[in-house]
């Protein structure tokens, strides 16, 4: 196989920058060359957590809002991987794209939050992201780490005042909710600590205290608030 025929795409994902800087030099249009995913070398590159390269190629022109077939930027892929020094990159340079969503609707904050990337989720926020936007179904970032059980990160939204502690998702169920049937003590103690409502139902007419099992949940949602 010649270096022509080889795929910029496949030599980011690697981290070979000696083969990308070599098909950039017989094209340079190629970086903006996309894979049959709608994926640019740069979004490989993030995917690889190849930061020198990614930079290598921001500079040679690659866009950090572009979007693959699923509505990925560069900056889905790097908060999804955990990449932090790549998100800071990538930050400054991704404003047009911060609050974008997936086919799914899923923003960057809902992949770091959803990850426990904290630190990520710490840069996000800095930035402008907004923890009110709901994905496909209709969970918010907070939903999402509410479920993992990543306490620190669900702190690090409710923080943020846009960042709404009742919301509920598309069959009604609020974080406290999701919290309680999921077992996880501390955030259960947490979300009432800062207001989350114990009687709100779901679709099914269900609210915390009918999911859970676990006995201390059971008494933190039975104390008067």
């Amino acid at each position: 196989m010649t270096i022509q025929q080889k795929s910029i795409q496949n030599a980011a994902f690697e981290g070979n920058t000696e083969l990308v800087t070599s098909l950039l030099e017989i094209n340079p249009d190629a970086v903006k060359s996309m894979d049959e995913d709608g994926r640019t070398a740069l979004h490989w590159s993030t995917s690889g957590k190849h930061t020198s390269l990614t930079s290598l190629l921001l500079s040679r022109g690659s866009s950090p809002t572009a979007i693959d077939s699923t509505g990925m930027t560069p900056l889905h892929i790097g908060c999804s991987v955990g990449a932090t020094p790549l998100v800071l990159l990538l930050l400054p340079l991704s404003t047009p794209v911060l609050n974008a969503t997936t086919q799914t609707g899923q923003t960057a904050l809902h992949y770091a939050a959803s990850k426990n990337h904290r630190e990520i989720v710490d840069a996000l926020l800095s930035a402008g992201a907004d923890p009110s936007v709901k994905d496909a179904t209709g969970q918010t970032p907070l939903h999402r780490a509410v479920t993992r059980g990543w306490t620190e990160v669900v702190r690090r939204l409710k923080e943020d005042a846009r960042c709404k502690v009742n919301v509920r998702d598309a069959v009604g169920n609020t974080p406290l909710y999701l919290a309680a049937e999921e077992g996880h003590v501390e955030i259960v103690r947490y979300l009432l600590q800062v207001g989350a409502d114990r009687d709100v139902v779901n679709k099914e007419e269900k609210g915390p205290a009918d999911v859970t099992i676990d006995k201390t949940i059971r008494d933190l949602l039975s104390q008067e608030s």
